[in-house]
């Protein structure tokens, strides 16, 4: 909690004292899907994909340099669910869901294609993510054959763990490059964003041997104090 303080005390002084460079502070709201690529010991690869809807919610703040050039910083309180299900006949299944909740310090440069009120731009920018809480629920299921008497029993485990906890499951710093499209109107953006996760974020937990991030989406965002040149 006291690094959360942190960084959001950095980011509002890093936002007022750009004020001279145009500033427009906004709110951020939007979903994203999340992926955990893995390697281990017993499986060669598989992935991690999400199941529901993940939100993420946040301020920016945007510095403009003319008509067409722009930065944005972010601070993002983000939530990222994310499973992997395998089932082998006649009745083994195995099914392990991540959910991590991460701070994000997205770093977006912006080139604006059009100059009047609706403005299309892409973006791209390094990220830097944070780990702040979340869980792993591991269930292992075997019904040992013939699976179709009626006396039939199953041999079933249910572990969790906190992902930093005691033993962290995951490294919790993460960081990568973010890029997407967008459109601003009359100070209200809408963007399609992919967030690619650089480092190996494994840390030797259940015979995983390599661990990377990947998330795609959507942000909508309203913009306060905004004047186009």
């Amino acid at each position: 909690m006291k690094t959360f303080r942190y960084i959001v005390f950095v980011f509002l002084l890093t936002s007022f004292s750009f004020n001279s460079f145009g500033q427009n502070i906004g709110i951020k709201i939007g979903a994203n899907s999340f992926r955990l690529k893995m390697n281990s010991e017993n499986r060669n690869s598989f992935t991690h994909k999400t199941k529901q809807v993940n939100l993420h919610i946040g301020l920016t703040a945007e510095f403009k340099f003319g008509s067409k050039f722009s930065i944005q910083p972010g601070l993002l309180f983000s939530k990222k669910n994310t499973r992997f299900e395998d089932r082998q006949p006649p009745g083994y299944s195995y099914q392990s869901d991540y959910s991590p909740t991460f701070i994000e310090i997205p770093l977006s440069f912006k080139y604006y294609f059009l100059p009047e009120n609706s403005k299309v731009y892409v973006f791209a920018g390094p990220y830097v993510a944070f780990g702040v809480g979340g869980i792993v629920k591991i269930q292992e299921e075997e019904r040992p054959e013939p699976i179709n008497m009626p006396n039939y029993y199953s041999i079933s485990t249910l572990e969790e763990y906190d992902l930093w906890g005691d033993d962290e499951r995951l490294k919790k710093l993460d960081y990568g490059a973010s890029f997407g499209l967008g459109i601003d109107i009359n100070n209200f953006e809408i963007e399609v964003f992919n967030n690619i996760g650089i480092p190996q974020i494994e840390n030797g937990f259940d015979g995983i041997t390599s661990a990377k991030t990947q998330s795609f989406g959507i942000s909508f965002s309203l913009k306060f104090n905004t004047q186009y040149e």
